[in-house]
């Protein structure tokens, strides 16, 4: 029987190796045959790797990564699945889509390196808050250039934006937040995450009938809520600082859809965290919906919302990823405002209620609205169908 492939990923001081040890003495004790390994592996190509990151950088450390990762997996990781084992990996394909991004790797070329690697069953990602994370590498030290003063951060920035990319890559992955858990805790849910997980493959594999000779994949739409704060012709705009993306543009208060949660929760939830802000549900109204293809070619889906209610008073809640908060006219958005945010207004003020952004022009002439009405305010123009932003 094939076993199982679990990895753990996250900023450095996140407590992924400890984790690791954990759940493994777990499943063992358990009963459960288990292996721990890490990457970059013990073998040569992994040793170089590790012990030289002060002398390797840029597209040559990414592709030594790759290279013992291909090993890795050949030599070790696969032959245990076989056996039956669960393998438990301490940094794997989610590492390098982090360090060697802010190595200067283009994440394409990232991706298109480990494009061949198989994918784990379950890609565990391990965080904390930054300043936890600080203070944690501060009292262990730092294990290698990637890990400073000021990097946790940055680091734990880009974990939090590379849902949408592990999921169009065909991650199955799932948080574990060690800020505010012992290791132990933190070890034993997982565990009961991955014995769980463990049982429903096997009896899957038991049930299932044979797949058929072709499959057609589904395509998998990262889904984002935006927040219009509207006052007096103006809303409130975001400028992005360390974060990765973006930097140094402009974007409504927006966020990820996390697991579990509603578009209206996660606008709620979006709007306190960045600016400070409590909306009530019923003071949320429904402005538009952006189909978005990005540049790099994955969709998302944007559910965009207006109110002129809040309580609080408005601030800077997140000053390490946003440079300052600003009231601009509806109307005279900045140049440097990020496009997708920008369809959203211009599509909110035209009155449509969805729209597409970023896509190719239909191949065959079709009922779709290209005059947007960018002068037209939200009261005056009639709610269409559907609208397409340049």
């Amino acid at each position: 029987m094939p076993g199982l492939f679990v990895t753990l990923d996250g900023p450095g001081g996140a407590g992924k190796s400890t984790l690791a040890e954990l759940v493994t003495a777990r499943l063992t004790d358990a009963g459960v045959p288990a292996l721990a390994t890490r990457e970059p592996s013990r073998s040569l190509i992994g040793r170089l790797a590790r012990e030289h990151t002060a002398t390797f950088s840029g597209p040559t450390l990414a592709c030594l990564v790759a290279a013992d990762r291909h090993h890795h997996l050949a030599a070790e990781i696969r032959p245990a699945l076989a056996e039956g084992l669960i393998v438990v990996c301490d940094r794997y394909v989610p590492s390098s889509y982090v360090l060697q991004t802010r190595d200067g790797v283009p994440l394409d070329y990232i991706r298109q390196l480990n494009a061949p690697v198989d994918r784990p069953d379950l890609a565990v990602l391990v965080t904390a808050a930054a300043p936890i994370l600080e203070q944690r590498l501060t009292v262990r030290g730092a294990h290698s250039r990637f890990e400073h003063e000021g990097s946790s951060a940055a680091e734990t920035t880009l974990y939090e934006d590379l849902g949408d990319v592990l999921a169009t890559d065909g991650f199955v992955f799932h948080q574990v937040d060690t800020g505010y858990q012992s290791p132990q805790d933190a070890a034993t849910a997982l565990t009961s995450h991955i014995l769980e997980l463990s049982s429903r493959a096997s009896h899957s594999r038991r049930e299932r009938p044979p797949p058929p000779m072709t499959t057609t994949q589904r395509q998998q739409v990262t889904v984002d809520v935006h927040v219009i704060l509207e006052r007096d012709g103006h809303i409130l705009l975001c400028l992005r600082q360390g974060t990765g993306y973006r930097d140094g543009w402009h974007c409504l208060p927006s966020g990820h859809l996390d697991p579990g949660e509603t578009v209206i929760d996660c606008a709620i939830r979006e709007a306190y965290e960045e600016v400070g802000v409590v909306i009530a549900p019923g003071d949320l109204r429904p402005a538009t919906v952006v189909h978005h293809l990005s540049p790099e070619g994955r969709p998302r889906v944007g559910f965009f919302f207006v109110t002129d209610i809040w309580g609080g008073e408005v601030v800077n809640a997140e000053p390490t990823k946003c440079a300052k908060v600003e009231w601009v006219p509806i109307g005279i958005l900045p140049s440097n405002t990020v496009p997708y945010t920008l369809a959203g207004v211009e599509l909110y003020r035209s009155g449509a209620w969805i729209g597409v952004h970023g896509w190719p022009e239909p191949v065959a002439p079709g009922k779709v609205r290209t005059d947007m009405g960018a002068e037209s305010s939200p009261g005056a123009a009639p709610r269409t169908n559907v609208a397409r932003i340049r």
